[in-house]
């Protein structure tokens, strides 16, 4: 496990272990979807931490050029009923930031989210904690951050940075549709019928897809039927299957 990944929980409370266990228990009967999996994980942590917002964001590293990619972001602002979400093929580069926060490189936009790079990162000099997870060795990395607004100096505590931790740790299966969209078969696929996957996976209807991806809603379904005979499966439900819950 990489980067601030819990190696003991020292600090955490019967209370604590509660409400982790609501959050999996609403996890786990929310809609297959990942973005609104991964919304519910963000909006829980947020109330656990008493944090302002929070962001998910998944990375895959080359191991030869050390290039980063951006496979997905999600982001959601406590109070607010929408998250910025992101979920598509593959993006610019990406480095770290300021405590180690996944930032686009100058005049780089996050994956198909045209106009909006400010919005996908917390605000500068707020109080900020990362989790990382290392889904797949170091080439694939799920970075999870909690921030409070500038207006809130706290930082986060010894407790609620193990929360964070655990939390983030115990149900990391929230990222399988990102594991997917970095396996040799998702990888092998023409970037055109990539994107459609990655839009597919995260809940979007066929409409919806031609729309983003500025082709037919025929030829969207042509994309989606071969992608199923590509994955050996006949649903949308049989391929969030193929990397079922821990």
């Amino acid at each position: 496990m990489g980067g601030t990944t819990m190696t003991r929980m020292q600090c955490l409370t019967p209370t604590d272990a509660r409400e982790m266990l609501r959050l999996s228990n609403a996890l786990h009967r929310s809609a297959a979807d990942p973005v609104t999996r991964k919304k519910i994980l963000l909006d829980g942590i947020c109330r656990l931490v008493e944090a302002d917002g929070a962001l998910s964001a998944v990375t895959t590293c080359d191991r030869i050029t050390a290039r980063q990619t951006v496979i997905s972001v999600v982001q959601t602002v406590s109070g607010a009923p929408d998250a910025l979400i992101s979920d598509s093929g593959s993006a610019p580069p990406v480095t770290r930031g300021r405590r180690g926060t996944l930032r686009p490189r100058s005049g780089a936009q996050i994956a198909a989210v045209p106009n909006r790079e400010t919005s996908s990162r917390p605000p500068e000099n707020s109080q900020c904690y990362d989790s990382y997870i290392d889904l797949l060795g170091m080439q694939v990395v799920a970075t999870l951050t909690v921030y409070r607004s500038q207006a809130d100096s706290r930082p986060f505590s010894q407790r609620q940075r193990e929360i964070v931790n655990a939390v983030h740790s115990e149900m990391a299966w929230v990222y399988g549709h990102d594991m997917l969209m970095t396996s040799p078969e998702a990888m092998a696929l023409p970037p055109l019928k990539r994107e459609t996957l990655g839009y597919l996976l995260a809940g979007d209807l066929e409409p919806q897809i031609a729309a983003k991806v500025e082709i037919s809603r025929a030829a969207v379904h042509n994309h989606v039927k071969s992608l199923y005979r590509h994955f050996n499966v006949a649903s949308r439900r049989e391929l969030l299957d193929k990397w079922p819950k821990r």
